[in-house]
């Protein structure tokens, strides 16, 4: 079967290469893949990887072998969900309970952009608690992340302050839902419509700092990601004196351990279909393309997001 390889001989270190069918584990079915969509942590990581590396993590496509225990969903099913590496391949083999069934209704381009951009604030919201009538802050506030983060917050009741670096990205924040957009480099530029009972911040550095001088008391900052730099000069004398503060470190792969991803990707699913919902697809285009795909990505051309067709 043929896959996307990491070649660092080729223009874009990525290339189309055959490689060996996957055998399953008794507790993981075969899925061809249709469709995946790009996240910027994979992509990052194809351009540092070594000779042979499989770049992937997101997929949507048909169930040619259910898993062999008798768990997850039967052949023939049409299915979203995420592996841990080289979903830009034909087939994969994927844990059952990583995989939902989607509706003859959602698309697999569509289903293939919700495993990790729309379960990453999914799970990180969760950690606030019960956020009707709280105020919650989401920063980079104009990416795909950011704007399934607004989406959630708002149908939970909350009141949701977004931060975009760019003037001419606020009006996405904005029709996400975010009742008020801040523009500014960090986090601290939304410091006037806090304090905060819940901040979601995959930047790092002076975002993630600020973020936590802005808590609420016993409020809970969710950081999952360092978009903008990896150093942090923090003064912790707010966050520590307003009291009962969190600062909390989310992996998705570790969430995933503790609770598989199908019962609220079948839940994402539901909202697309139903409207409630919205997720915004820029390009869509064969895997062929895989380098120009990939840079483009890392280059942030696009604000929705990139799927790519495994045809």
């Amino acid at each position: 079967m043929r896959a996307v390889v990491v070649d660092p001989d080729v223009a874009g270190r990525l290339r189309i290469g055959t490689v060996d069918e996957p055998i399953p584990l008794s507790n993981q079915a075969l899925v061809r893949v249709q469709t995946t969509s790009l996240n910027p942590g994979e992509c990052r990581r194809a351009a540092r990887e070594a000779a042979g590396w499989r770049p992937g993590w997101d997929l949507a496509g048909t169930v040619i072998r259910p898993a062999a225990d008798g768990s997850g969903p039967g052949v023939g099913t049409r299915v979203v969900g995420n592996i841990s590496n080289g979903s830009w391949s034909e087939i994969v083999a994927a844990r059952a309970d990583f995989l939902s069934p989607i509706p003859d209704e959602l698309s697999f381009e569509l289903a293939s952009t919700l495993p990790i951009a729309g379960l990453t604030p999914f799970r990180a919201l969760e950690h606030g608690g019960f956020l009707l009538g709280r105020n919650v802050l989401i920063t980079g506030a104009s990416g795909t992340v950011g704007a399934f983060a607004i989406q959630f917050a708002r149908l939970s009741g909350a009141r949701v302050v977004g931060v975009v670096r760019r003037a001419e990205r606020a009006a996405i924040a904005q029709e996400a839902g975010a009742h008020i957009v801040a523009v500014g480099e960090d986090a601290s530029v939304a410091a006037p419509y806090g304090p905060y009972n819940v901040v979601l911040d995959g930047q790092g550095g002076q975002s993630l700092a600020a973020s936590l001088g802005m808590l609420a008391k016993d409020g809970i900052c969710v950081f999952f990601g360092t978009s903008a730099s990896r150093e942090v000069h923090l003064d912790p004398h707010d966050f520590y004196l307003k009291g009962g503060g969190q600062l909390y470190g989310l992996s998705l792969g570790h969430e995933l351990t503790k609770r598989g991803p199908a019962e609220d990707l079948a839940r994402l699913a539901r909202m697309v279909v139903d409207g409630t919902l919205k997720v915004r697809v820029d390009v869509t285009a064969s895997w062929r393309e895989v380098a120009e795909l990939v840079r483009r990505q890392l280059a942030r051309e696009t604000i929705g997001k990139i799927v790519m067709r495994i045809d």
